[in-house]
């Protein structure tokens, strides 16, 4: 089961009816936002008879999380698509119960232009039992992200974004999601193949992350970014996203 919030508008660009804007189709912190911008998705957690040899046995399916959905529209019958829509669940204390905790996640918006408004699930997985309450959902735009990732979260599954801005002169943003501790490469590879730079090489703990890269000393053209990730789990991941560099 999962309890899930209305779908509010990002940014009204002026053009939607001021009603709609002031009333249930909008959050004032984020009326806002654009694609790129970082959001801050926060919630109050209180919890008790939790099982924590069951929580470290199935960390992504004995726990409970919330899910960011990006939609293309937000009235009643507007189709209720999903884009970039991602699985967080939350890593709780090695303990049975705890009082009010801040949890929260920064998610950027996505580039996709049919992108206008988002909703947020709050939801247990398939093997979580106990007594969980949720109050206050909060969701911010942030200034500024020096490590997109809380150490109270924890991506579902791996996860490569496409980069934003994209074309992009000469800086664009990287994002991925790590739901283990891996060893994680980040490599940017020409049009021919070649590597041009590595962005990351070294072991990360699981989490959501942000990079930027620099394409200033770089030709215009088309380049890829690659991520590869071997999990402490034995779990494997590669993928890869296109990149157009446009001076």
């Amino acid at each position: 089961a999962w309890v899930g919030t209305k779908r509010y508008l990002l940014n009204s660009g002026g053009t939607t009816s001021p009603s709609i804007v002031k009333n249930t189709h909008d959050i004032t912190s984020i009326k806002g936002a654009k694609a790129g911008d970082i959001l801050r998705i926060g919630v109050w957690v209180k919890a008790s008879n939790l099982v924590p040899d069951s929580a470290a046995k199935y960390p992504g399916t004995w726990s409970v999380g919330l899910t960011p959905i990006f939609h293309s529209g937000y009235l009643p019958n507007d189709a209720y698509d999903e884009i970039g829509a991602k699985d967080l669940v939350f890593t709780f204390p090695n303990v049975t119960s705890f009082g009010w905790t801040k949890y929260y996640v920064d998610v950027p918006v996505p580039s996709d232009p049919k992108v206008k408004a988002m909703s947020v699930r709050i939801h247990p997985y398939a093997r979580f039992t106990g007594t969980i309450y949720f109050d206050e959902l909060t969701v911010d735009i942030i200034n500024k992200v020096t490590d997109v990732q809380s150490n109270k979260l924890i991506p579902a599954s791996y996860s490569l974004y496409q980069n934003y801005p994209n074309p992009f002169n000469p800086v664009t943003k990287i994002s991925f999601s790590l739901p283990t501790v891996s060893k994680v490469t980040v490599k940017i590879y020409d049009i021919l193949g070649r590597e041009v730079q590595t962005l990351v090489n070294e072991n990360m703990n699981a989490g959501s992350f942000l990079i930027d890269f620099n394409g200033a000393d770089l030709a215009s053209g088309v380049y890829f970014v690659r991520l590869t990730a071997d999990g402490r789990d034995g779990s494997r991941f590669a993928d890869t996203k296109k990149m157009l560099l446009i001076k």
